[in-house]
């Protein structure tokens, strides 16, 4: 019996095991975000309160390890009544700790705009972006949310942070983004009443394998299926 197709079925495992998970897992990361800093989220949450607001922080990955990932955040203040409903699951990735407290703006911080802007900077090009966003209290407040980013521009409007978060316990999410030119995302927060919230949120990078390995994949795949 001919050894080329073992040995060709050898050189796939190979590859995928050397060269596309390493390559994976190197760019592949999660990053935890908690506003408001009524009880400790734990380690790989990056936790900013009214104190951080306006200035840029770097960001680390749920392992604690530096992301190369900037956040600048906008003027915010923290409340201290509870934001989530103890009679709903928590998130996956959210701990109560994190949902029960959030951070909200209005006239008073906005100066008007009625809006919250978060800069995401320092992103990989290469990598698509998922962001996860809890905006969850007992008040009836509606909110909208804009990501601009190299894809476009996704939205969502009419968010109610009681309606939507505290009672039905649910999660907003943006997929598919990208960085754009100068390798950022922006979120803006709009409120169309009296204030608006954010609890916490989750950014989550997939890595894009670049055309060189995909070109070396689809070769070593081709020739194991002609054999």
């Amino acid at each position: 019996m001919s050894l080329r197709p073992a040995i060709r079925s050898a050189l796939c495992r190979i590859f995928l095991t050397l060269v596309l998970i390493p390559t994976s897992q190197a760019l592949a990361g999660t990053i935890l975000i908690d506003f408001n800093d009524n009880a400790t989220a734990g380690l790989g949450w990056n936790t900013f309160h009214s104190d951080n607001d306006g200035t840029t922080q770097a960001l680390v990955w749920d392992d604690g390890t530096a992301s190369g990932i900037n956040i600048t955040l906008p003027t915010f203040n923290d409340s201290a009544n509870p934001g989530w409903n103890g009679a709903n699951p928590l998130p996956s990735w959210a701990p109560n700790s994190v949902a029960n407290d959030y951070s909200f703006f209005n006239n008073s911080f906005d100066g008007g705009t009625q809006t919250a802007q978060f800069i995401f900077s320092g992103l990989d090009s290469a990598a698509t972006y998922t962001i996860d966003i809890l905006s969850s209290r007992n008040l009836n407040r509606d909110q909208d949310f804009t990501v601009t980013h190299g894809g476009g521009i996704d939205f969502y409007d009419n968010w109610n942070s009681q309606a939507d978060g505290f009672v039905l316990g649910n999660v907003l999410t943006f997929s598919n983004l990208t960085a754009d030119a100068l390798d950022e995302i922006v979120l803006d927060i709009s409120r169309e009443g009296v204030s608006a919230n954010f609890n916490a949120f989750r950014i989550t990078s997939i890595p894009e394998p670049s055309s060189f390995l995909l070109t070396v994949l689809g070769l070593v795949m081709l020739a194991h299926r002609k054999e």
